[in-house]
């Protein structure tokens, strides 16, 4: 259960950093970008890089959900080690 949390968790983190990359490269000329960066360039250049790493997490975080529910698969298949059904 806990670690389904933690995976929902991680692609929740994932889409808003996906969001926030994309907020920057859309808006680069925007009061909070210009805090970061003046330059425009420097903040289309830190947004593609913020989506990518969302992205990356983004995928991480599918891979431990889709391991999960392998884990989880495999646990209800060898209950028992003798196999035999209770």
């Amino acid at each position: 259960m806990s670690d389904k949390v933690n995976g929902l968790m991680g692609a929740f983190v994932a889409l808003a950093y996906c969001f926030m990359g994309g907020y920057l490269i859309l808006n680069p000329l925007s009061n909070i970008a210009q805090m970061i960066f003046a330059d425009a360039n420097w903040v289309i250049a830190l947004g593609v890089l913020v989506f990518a790493y969302g992205s990356f997490r983004g995928y991480r975080a599918y891979q431990k959900l889709k391991s999960e529910a392998k884990d989880d698969d495999d646990k209800e298949s060898y209950q028992y080690y003798d196999e035999s059904k209770k």
